[in-house]
């Protein structure tokens, strides 16, 4: 019975350790960051976090878009995760390689990337279907119109796509969690306790625009 309840008390010691070692994300206007277990935050520095990659900047913050460092140039979600494979930015192709790096100036799956690293043909690359609907693309969900353009900063649905056209899984209309200040893919929104998006009204001595998002240096009437 002692060596059970001895057992016992080394799982529960265990999990305690390591729930304790694990960092959390924290937000501000100014950006995300990540807080270490230990109250620090990486500066200046990759981190990998359940499973992706993040780069913080000298100020700790969490980098979006395009990364140039160590000779290197990477592209980050507006989650913040490191692209890898192909990757549409701004209507153009990409494609990058399992440590992030863009390529430039060789083929990949037969396609021409230039010396900017754009994939230099007109066409969208094979593994794309040039039909309307939902496509699953390196790991992430798609939509394309009947056109054939893809969907971005829109609702399809009750699903969310965001600037780089990938569906965002965790925002919903009306989901009664999604409460509060929200940042999503650069901008600040402000959601109430029934999950609706607030627009053009003031949220405490923030301003919020006609498209919700959060308009910095907007002064108050009352001050």
């Amino acid at each position: 019975m002692k060596r059970f309840v001895a057992l016992a008390l080394i799982l529960v010691m265990s999990l305690t350790l390591a729930v304790a070692s694990a960092g959390s994300w924290q937000t501000s206007p100014s950006g995300w960051w990540y807080r270490e277990n230990d109250g620090s935050y990486p500066i200046s520095a990759w981190r990998k976090i359940d499973g992706e990659w993040y780069y913080f900047n000298a100020n700790g913050y969490m980098e979006t878009g395009w990364l140039h460092i160590g000779g290197n140039t990477y592209h980050l979600s507006p989650s913040g995760a490191m692209d890898i494979g192909w990757t549409r930015v701004n209507n153009s192709w990409y494609f990058f390689n399992n440590d992030g790096e863009m390529v430039t100036d060789t083929s990949v799956d037969g396609y021409y990337l230039d010396e900017t690293g754009r994939w230099v043909e007109n066409e969208q690359p094979s593994n794309i279907l040039k039909a309307s609907g939902w496509y699953m693309i390196n790991g992430a969900w798609y939509y394309f119109y009947d056109d054939g353009t893809m969907a971005t900063d829109a609702w399809i649905t009750n699903s969310y796509i965001g600037y780089d056209g990938r569906w965002i899984p965790d925002i919903a209309w009306n989901a009664p969690w999604y409460y509060g200040w929200k940042y999503i893919n650069g901008y600040w929104y402000y959601f109430t306790a029934d999950g609706d998006l607030l627009t053009n009204t003031w949220v405490g001595n923030s301003y919020v625009g006609d498209d919700g998002r959060w308009i910095p240096g907007q002064t108050p009437y009352w001050y």
